[in-house]
């Protein structure tokens, strides 16, 4: 069987049969789907159930809330197919995407794959990376300390969306790494950065495989909260370190960004106790700011902080973007 298509399921019944249908209308067929409902309130398990009954490569399992992470990792120990894809299950797979993702594998360890995104308001696109320039680097190099760099200097998102990069089965367990229920968000940032460092043998292609959903309401990705916010800041600093000792000063820069976007965004936190223990955090830790570029977000926040510290310069950050965003919408003004 060449791949075992694991899909987390939790609150999903609106959108989940769509989701099964592109992938059952693939004209591939040598695959299994490992529908993991994670402790669903609504009839997601009953869905699950019902095309577990009529699709023969359909598996369904449940099992306690515990997160999207604890569903993956779930879906991965029962994965027997060569190759692991994750879906989410409000997405959806590219019309016979798979036959053309299956052409391009020879023996990797990894693909990483393009995607499209769907917004309800603004149709469907394909994302402005190209992955085309990245394929120069197909049969040689590191994935982490080579390709990632090209991506990171060039300011693309890295890409470990879980549905962007398709690892080998055998190489997934033999490394015994799988996704961190610590984290509620980055999880997959950290899966990914975690797993590409021992990724030899891979290949990149342009070939979209999934259709992501950009605003679903059922998606297993919760809002801004201090859970998610201190999730970010602590796998972004992981990796600032982890860059720190190699060295490596393109992706200090990148991961010092990543961790400045989130404290942008404390001031959102409501709740005084949460936001203090945010702002504890990034003081402990001010030093990665120090190793932003040179955008003008960055100038600001560095300006803020030298003149009145980290939490007033939260809060100041926190009215400017709620003022832009009136301004937005009432004007039309920054519009991108």
């Amino acid at each position: 069987m060449k791949f075992s298509i694991i899909i987390p399921v939790y609150n999903a019944s609106k959108y989940l049969e769509s989701t099964i249908e592109s992938i059952v209308s693939q004209d591939f067929t040598d695959y299994e789907i490992i529908l993991v409902d994670d402790g669903s309130s609504d009839d997601s398990w009953k869905l699950c159930k019902q095309f577990s009954q009529k699709f023969k490569n359909i598996r369904c399992f449940t099992k306690e809330n515990g997160g999207a992470s604890s569903a993956r990792n779930y879906g991965i120990d029962k994965a027997i197919g060569e190759y692991i894809v994750f879906v989410d299950s409000d997405d959806k797979l590219v019309s016979n995407s798979l036959t053309k993702v299956n052409d391009e594998i020879e023996d990797e360890d990894a693909i990483v794959v393009n995607y499209i995104t769907s917004s309800n308001n603004d149709g469907i696109y394909e994302v402005e990376v190209d992955t085309k320039e990245f394929m120069k680097f197909n049969g040689s190099g590191n994935l982490f300390t080579d390709v990632l760099d090209e991506y990171m200097a060039k300011g693309y998102q890295v890409p470990w969306n879980p549905y962007q990069t398709i690892f080998k089965t055998t190489f997934v367990k033999e490394h015994n790494i799988l996704f961190n229920t610590e984290y509620t968000v980055a999880e997959d940032a950290d899966y990914f950065l975690e797993l590409s460092q021992y990724v030899n043998k891979f290949k990149i292609t342009d070939v979209p495989l999934v259709i992501y959903n950009v605003d679903s309401e059922g998606s297993l990705i919760k809002t801004q909260s201090y859970i998610n916010l201190i999730s970010q800041l602590k796998v972004f600093k992981k990796f600032f370190d982890l860059a720190s000792n190699k060295n490596n000063i393109v992706a200090k820069r990148y991961f010092a960004n990543r961790f400045a976007n989130v404290v942008i965004l404390v001031g959102y936190v409501k709740e005084r106790t949460y936001r203090k223990k945010l702002i504890d955090y990034i003081n402990s830790n001010i030093g990665i700011l120090k190793w932003t570029t040179d955008k003008f977000k960055y100038r600001l926040l560095h300006i803020f902080l030298n003149l009145v510290g980290l939490p007033m310069t939260i809060m100041i950050l926190n009215y400017q973007r709620r003022a832009i965003r009136i301004l937005r919408k009432k004007y039309k003004l920054f519009a991108t």
